[in-house]
C-alpha cells in the first residue's frame, strides 16, 4: 500500500519532467499551425532561461544554472545553422553533431557533480568548462576542423527504419547520459533528477526537429521548463519537507491551518520513551524509528494529513472533523505503530550485499515502539490554529500521566 506521502513523492519526480513534454507535444499537435508564433515563442523560451537561471542563483543551484547556460547555448548554436543555412533536420552540420554530443554529457556531469556554487574557485572551473567548450565548437566549426564523415559513421548498428535524422553517435550519447541521469534519479529521488531527465528529453526532440522552426524552438523552452519546474519543486520540498522521514514540516502544518475553515481537529502524537530509547539503541536507530512512524502516520484514514512537528513530535490534521469523529483513525493508527517493528542495523553490516549469505546464530531481535496521542477539534474559546494545538498538547499529556501509549481527545 502506498501512502499519501508516497503519492506526492511521485507526482514532484515526474511532474517536472512530464510536463513541458506533454504540454510541447499538445502545442505542436493541436496548435494549429505556427504562422505568427515566432514573435511569440522566442520571447517565452527566453524568459523561462532568464527566470530559471536567476532562481538557480538565488538559491545556490549552481548545477541548474549551469545546465541551462548549456541548453541556452545549444538553442542558439542550433539558431546558427539557419543562419548558415543548414535549417534541416537530420544531422544539419558538424554543429549540429558537436551540439548534440556535448549537451547531454554536461548535463550528465552536472547531475553527478554536487553544488559548489557559482562563484568559488570550483565554480569558476566550471564555467572556465563551459565556456570553453563553447569557444571549441566555435573553432571548430568556423575553421573546418571537423570531419563530417567520421560523425556520420553508424555506431549503433541501426536498421534504416529505425534511423532517426541525426547522426547515431549523438544518439549514443544521449543512450548514455540517459543511464547516468535515471541513476541518479533513482538514487537521489528528487525533482531536480528529474527536472534533468526531462531536459535531455526534450533536447534531443528539439535537435529532431528541423533546426530554427518554432516546434524546435517550443521544445528548447521545455528543456529549461523542465529544468526550472524541478528547480521549484526541490525548493519547495526542502522549504515544507522534513528531510529525514520525507512528511512535510511545521511550516508546511501552519500554512495548512491557515487555509482551514469551520471545524478541524489536530492532533498532537509524541513517542513514548524516546529519549530513553536513543540513549539505549543510538540515534541511528533513533532515525529508522521516527521513519517507522512516519511511514505509518501516512497511512492515516479518515482524510487526516500527517506532519512532522518536530524532534520526536508529530502532528495530524484532520480538516472537517471534529475529535470524536477523528478519534477512531487516530486509535487504528496507534495501533498500527503499536504492531509495526523494525530490525537494528548493525553498525558491521556490509555495504554490498554478500555473494554468499551466512546463516545467522540467532534471529535478528526486533524492536517496536508505542506512542501517545492528544486531539483537539476548533471550538469555542479556541478558535485560532495555536490555541487548538495548546489544546491537543494539553490532551498529550494527559496521555502520557495515564500510561502512555494511549489517545486522549476533546471536540
Amino acid at each position: 500500500m502506498i501512502g499519501k506521502n508516497g503519492t506526492r513523492l511521485a507526482c514532484s519526480l515526474v511532474l517536472p519532467a512530464a510536463l513541458p513534454l506533454l504540454a510541447g507535444w499538445l502545442v505542436i499537435r493541436f496548435g494549429g499551425g505556427f504562422d505568427g508564433w515566432g514573435e511569440v515563442v522566442v520571447p517565452v523560451v527566453l524568459a523561462i532561461y532568464g527566470i530559471g537561471m536567476l532562481i538557480g542563483w538565488r538559491f545556490h543551484r549552481s548545477r541548474v544554472v549551469l545546465s541551462l547556460v548549456v541548453l541556452a547555448l545549444s538553442w542558439f548554436g542550433t539558431e546558427r545553422l539557419v543562419v548558415a543555412g543548414g535549417g534541416e533536420s537530420g544531422g544539419g552540420g558538424p554543429l549540429l553533431v558537436l551540439v548534440g554530443m556535448l549537451l547531454p554529457a554536461n548535463l550528465s556531469l552536472w547531475a553527478v557533480l554536487p553544488s559548489r556554487g557559482l562563484f568559488t574557485w570550483r565554480g569558476v572551473g566550471r564555467w572556465v568548462l563551459v565556456l570553453g567548450q563553447a569557444c571549441g565548437v566555435w573553432y571548430a566549426v568556423q575553421n573546418g576542423g571537423v570531419a563530417t564523415a567520421f560523425w556520420d559513421r553508424p555506431v549503433l548498428g541501426l536498421p534504416d527504419p529505425l534511423s532517426l535524422p541525426v547522426p547515431q553517435l549523438v544518439l549514443l550519447g544521449y543512450l548514455l547520459a540517459s543511464a547516468v541521469l535515471l541513476l541518479a534519479l533513482w538514487r537521489r529521488r528528487t525533482a531536480l533528477e528529474s527536472g534533468l531527465v526531462g531536459a535531455l528529453v526534450a533536447s534531443l526532440v528539439a535537435l529532431v526537429l528541423p533546426a530554427g522552426g518554432e516546434p524546435a524552438r517550443l521544445f528548447w523552452g521545455a528543456a529549461g521548463l523542465a529544468l526550472t519546474l524541478g528547480l521549484v519543486e526541490r525548493s519547495y520540498s526542502l522549504a515544507y519537507r522534513d528531510e529525514l522521514t520525507g512528511l512535510p514540516g511545521r511550516r508546511a502544518l501552519n500554512e495548512a491551518l491557515r487555509q482551514q475553515s469551520g471545524t478541524y481537529t489536530v492532533a498532537m502524537v509524541d513517542v513514548d520513551h524516546f529519549k530513553r530509547f536513543n540513549d539505549r539503541y543510538g540515534h541511528d536507530v533513533g532515525d529508522q524509528a521516527l521513519r517507522l512512524v512516519a511511514r505509518q502516520l501516512s497511512r492515516v484514514e479518515g482524510g487526516g494529513q500527517p506532519f512532522r512537528y518536530g524532534g520526536e513530535e508529530f502532528s495530524v490534521l484532520f480538516p472537517g472533523r471534529s475529535a470524536s469523529q477523528a478519534l477512531t483513525h487516530l486509535e487504528h493508527l496507534r495501533q498500527a505503530i503499536q504492531t509495526a517493528s523494525f530490525v537494528r542495523r548493525s553498525p558491521l553490516r556490509p555495504r554490498r550485499k554478500p555473494t554468499r549469505l551466512r546463516k545467522p546464530r540467532r534471529s535478528p531481535r526486533r524492536i517496536s515502539l508505542t506512542v501517545s496521542m492528544g486531539a483537539a477539534s476548533r471550538a469555542q474559546g479556541r478558535d485560532k490554529p495555536d490555541q487548538v494545538i495548546k489544546a491537543a498538547d494539553r490532551l498529550l499529556y494527559r496521555s502520557k500521566k495515564a500510561g502512555r501509549n494511549r489517545v486522549s481527545a476533546s471536540d
